[in-house]
């Protein structure tokens, strides 16, 4: 009995450390959250306008946010946030790109750890 509980401790230890780390979809029903979101959601498309446009990876800085396709959280020395969005150029050419921000809420300090450009319609 005894090695049966011990091998149901290591499963279940094991499984929570495979579970650490992941990204997993964000409730928006937390008011808190939303805030939160909201928040680094603007800063995140403000810096994405920039970078991109600087390093022409687009044509033009000036892009309107048409849908939040999905946004996940991640537990790291912080928080990662990725969000699945849907621009409009300026020409009105949808972008698809998946921005995600790094943020320690306990320093409040957040950067755009990275972006990703995909072909229409694809994460």
């Amino acid at each position: 009995m005894k090695s049966y509980l011990f091998l149901l401790t290591i499963f279940l230890l094991y499984s929570h450390a495979l579970a650490f780390g992941e990204f997993k979809e964000i409730d928006s029903s937390d008011p808190n959250e939303t805030e939160t979101i909201n928040d680094l959601l603007a800063f995140a498309t403000r810096e994405f306008a920039i970078q991109a446009s600087q390093s022409n990876s687009i044509p033009d800085s000036h892009l309107d946010l048409v849908m939040v396709h999905n946004a996940y959280k991640q537990v790291v020395n912080g928080l990662n946030y990725k969000f699945n969005l849907e621009f409009l150029d300026s020409e009105l050419n949808p972008l698809f790109v998946t921005l995600i921000v790094y943020y320690q809420p306990w320093t409040e300090e957040a950067e755009l750890a990275s972006y990703t450009i995909h072909d229409a319609g694809h994460f």
